[in-house]
């Protein structure tokens, strides 16, 4: 009997051992992880002569905690490591018996192990049928496994080994295996992180969590990764879904009958029967298998999502439910790229399989004749803020799943997305996996946010000392900032100037038309082209411009669109007070963020 803990329930045991002395006793230590604090068990087999034997079979290697209390222990490489048999015993000179020091005791393993090797039947047939299986799996070729109900129970039948001793074809196996054990270890456990990684996305069901087994840290080697399913009821419904897309799940172990039939004395290990699912962690298995599963199932997941083109109205009633809003999303953005380089503006709504709106998302789109369509995301898709706000991940890489197909569905042959998500690794991955060849090449967005919630003080804390200094700077300096009304004249004067930067900077940057498409945007609640300009007192009766500055009010956002000084300008940190009064007027206005761009400081 056991506890939740997978350790020997003492109460339990301890009446065993009243009720009949057992010759042995079997601590396993289940998975790689070691049975500990178990000093109880130590002393009661030395008070009543049992042999205590450590079933070690889930464990690579000796490591802390295990072979270090038993009579014996016992190894079983095979389930471990590519040999088709065999198992290995340790028998300990310092265990609670004393086997070794004892002749008696020694002579009695000794007969038993000549038993058993008399005993034997021969394993060619079983090698044969391995080593055929290890041929084709290294051609390539793999089948779908087999599909084992969840509960197997009935078919448990004595099982003898044909041949408990290590074939000669195992030992020359296992030779060269020995110096590859920190290889084979470390595979093991990024194999564990991997599995853990896939499950803590939800993506198998909203309505349970599975919860890693045990915490295998340091040294401690998987034998499987182990999740029990919350609420335990679910996981029969999950090993039937996982089993459906062929992701490689098991359950363990199949229940004895002596087991089954007292449950009141085995209830823990029924219970974890029921509850708990397992993934191979062998090292044969690469963390890109794992990730193609997580592909699948983001796939899958997306399936019945769908995707609705939308009018204007609807458009400004999803985008006021949208949080961290940005320009290249906006409906007056796409307006101006149609105005000015003829793309055309796709605004779509991603619904779910509940129809629940997830997320808006602005799609650029240039028809190419034969061609089909050349299609940009940009900064988006935005997720929409509903009473139970979605998880960033999965949905956003189910969204570019969803997207992707209906890419194809619209003929957009070439379609290349700049999302606005965290650029590692591992987000990286999952994109690829979804997509392929469809992410940009270009540089990722370099884009820094300031909450404006903040009060004006502690904004103003919250910048780097060097931009602090060059606000104060400008400030002394006499550097004044105003709102202009936006007409013809102050835009063009804006674009001039502009140029002018452009040419002295070598940038390409906005094309003059596209400037002033965006300042023509008709103004609204939800978009604002603000243009500051920054004034230095000349003289008592003149004052003179010395820099210039536009944000866009998209959304909650508003956006560092354009900024230019002049050598005045510079030198009193004009560019410094015109962003600072820009911000300040944006919490004004309403905005919650504040979003300075590629600025470092």
């Amino acid at each position: 009997p056991i506890n939740n803990q997978f350790r020997p329930e003492q109460k339990l045991v301890e009446q065993i051992f009243c009720d009949i002395q057992p010759d042995l006793f079997v601590l396993v230590h289940y998975f790689g992880q070691p049975t500990r604090e178990v000093e109880w068990l130590i002393k009661l087999c030395e008070q009543q002569s049992t042999w205590l034997v450590e079933d070690a079979t889930h464990v690579l290697r000796p490591e802390e905690g295990v072979g270090q209390i038993g009579d014996a222990v016992l190894y079983s490489p095979h389930k471990l490591l590519p040999i088709p048999d065999g198992a290995v015993l340790v028998v300990r000179k310092d265990g609670p018996n004393q086997l070794c020091g004892d002749e008696e005791k020694w002579k009695k393993l000794a007969n038993i192990n000549t038993s058993l090797q008399n005993s034997s039947k021969s394993g060619f047939a079983k090698i044969a049928i391995w080593t055929l299986k290890r041929l084709i799996q290294s051609l390539g070729i793999f089948c779908f496994p087999k599909r084992v109900p969840f509960r197997d129970d009935e078919k448990i039948v004595d099982r003898v080994s044909t041949s408990p001793k290590m074939s000669k074809w195992s030992q020359r196996l296992l030779v060269p295996l020995i110096s590859d054990l920190d290889t084979v270890a470390n595979q093991r456990i990024q194999n564990q992180y991997a599995w853990e990684k896939l499950y803590s996305t939800g993506l198998c069901s909203a309505e349970s969590s599975l919860t890693p087994l045990m915490s295998h840290i340091g040294t401690v080697v998987p034998y499987q990764a182990g999740f029990f399913v919350d609420p335990g009821n679910r996981a029969l419904e999950l090993y039937d879904f996982m089993q459906n897309q062929q992701i490689p799940v098991t359950t363990w172990p199949d229940l004895p009958p002596e087991v089954t039939q007292k449950p009141h004395q085995h209830k823990e290990a029924i219970l974890l029967r029921n509850q708990i699912l397992f993934f191979p962690t062998h090292h044969s298995i690469s963390q890109n298998h794992i990730e193609r599963y997580e592909a699948d199932l983001l796939r899958k997941k997306g399936e019945n999502w769908q995707v609705h083109e939308l009018g204007r109205n609807e458009w400004d009633i999803f985008w006021e439910r949208c949080t961290s809003t940005n320009l290249l999303q906006s409906w007056e953005y796409g307006e101006a790229k149609k105005e000015t380089e003829s793309w055309q503006p796709y605004r779509l709504l991603i619904s779910d399989e509940n129809n629940l709106p997830i997320a808006l998302a602005q799609v650029l789109v240039k028809e190419l004749p034969f061609v089909g369509g050349v299609a940009r995301l940009n900064r988006g898709p935005l997720l929409i803020n509903n009473s139970n706000p979605p998880n960033p991940f999965p949905d956003q890489f189910i969204i570019f799943s969803v997207l992707r197909k209906y890419a194809f569905r619209k003929k957009w042959w070439i379609i290349r997305v700049a999302p606005e998500i965290e650029r590692s690794d591992v987000s990286m991955k999952r994109l690829k996996s979804i997509g392929g060849s469809w992410l940009s090449r270009q540089s990722p967005w370099a884009s820094g946010r300031i909450d404006l919630t903040n009060e004006e003080a502690n904004l103003l804390m919250q910048l780097k000392g060097k931009w602090r200094t060059a606000l104060r700077k400008g400030q002394k300096s006499g550097v004044q900032v105003i709102s202009s009304d936006l007409d013809r004249e102050k835009l063009e004067e804006l674009v001039k100037d502009y140029a002018a930067l452009q040419n002295s900077r070598d940038f390409f940057g906005l094309t003059d038309a596209f400037i002033l498409a965006l300042g023509h945007q008709k103004k609204s609640t939800t978009w604002k082209f603000n243009l500051y300009f920054a004034m230095l007192q000349d003289s008592p009766e003149s004052r003179l411009r010395v820099g210039s500055l536009v944000t866009v009010q998209a959304g909650d956002s508003c956006i560092y669109l354009i900024g230019i000084t002049n050598e005045i300008g510079r030198k009193v940190q004009a560019n410094s007070v015109l962003l600072w009064e820009s911000l300040v007027a944006a919490k004004q206005n309403g905005c919650r963020w504040f979003d300075i761009g590629g600025l470092s400081e």
